[in-house]
């Protein structure tokens, strides 16, 4: 016979481990296996987290080092007008008025010998267009398509913010080439073009790049073709770029009436 003692614990024991299976957990199942999908297939359902989120479009091209110098320099040139007109605004109006009444009259004892110099350029041949070069030069273009030129290029002024005496040297340009060299209409317009920006890079500060010049012509010209024009005008013009021009005249006008 088996002791009592041993007999009680392996019934306990018996009991204890109906409880357990009675109580246990459920085996885990394993998930499916299902065939795995690549980024661009998974769903794009909006969640919890990006909901609001405005939909993505298509993935921008990444930017060339040629474009980001080129966006840089206009940021840095767009920064420094900003800049130098925040200074000027900042200013009090009577001290600019101070500063343009002290500046005209240290000139003053120089006024002659200005006038002089500015004399001798205007009579200069080659700083002085002829009268007459549209009838006795010009077969192809009139003084009407000129002055339709000029008008063009006074908006181009206008666009690009240039100093009104970069418009002046221009059309002086315009005007000296004209007198000895023959052009036909479809090429005044680039002349017109190249003329301003060969101005613009004797007057202006912040010279506009060359593609701005060819883009207003609607694609009309060529960078190229630009450039070449603009050598040829360098080229009958001897690089002798400055010229009295009619603003030079109004200012002188302006002196005599209010020298201080």
């Amino acid at each position: 016979m088996e002791p009592r003692g041993r007999r009680r614990k392996q019934q306990g024991a018996a009991e204890d481990k109906e409880n357990t299976a009675g109580t246990a957990p459920p085996p885990r199942k394993r998930p499916r296996c299902t065939e795995r999908k690549a980024l661009a297939e998974l769903p794009t359902a909006p969640t919890a987290n990006n909901a609001s989120a405005a939909p993505m479009g298509a993935p921008s091209k990444p930017m060339t080092r040629a474009a980001a110098r080129e966006a840089a320099a206009a940021a840095v040139e767009e920064e420094a007008r900003r800049r130098e007109g925040s200074a000027i605004a900042a200013r009090p109006a009577a001290s600019r008025l101070t500063d343009a009444g002290a500046a005209q009259a240290s000139v003053g004892p120089y006024v002659a010998d200005i006038d002089g110099y500015l004399r001798s350029l205007e009579v200069e041949q080659l700083r002085r267009p002829r009268d007459d070069y549209m009838v006795a030069m010009q077969k192809d273009i009139s003084a009407t398509m000129r002055g339709i030129l000029v008008d063009w290029l006074v908006d181009v002024v206008d666009e690009f913010n240039l100093l009104v005496d970069t418009l002046y040297l221009a059309v002086s340009y315009i005007d000296r080439f004209l007198t000895a060299s023959v052009i036909t209409r479809d090429r005044l317009q680039l002349l017109g073009v190249a003329s301003l920006f060969v101005a613009a890079k004797y007057e202006e500060i912040h010279v506009p790049k060359l593609d701005k010049f060819s883009d207003i012509t609607d694609g009309t010209y060529t960078n190229q073709q630009v450039v070449k024009m603009e050598a040829d005008i360098l080229k009958y013009l001897n690089f002798q770029m400055g010229s009295p021009t009619i603003r030079t005249f109004l200012l002188y006008v302006l002196y005599l009436k209010f020298p201080y």
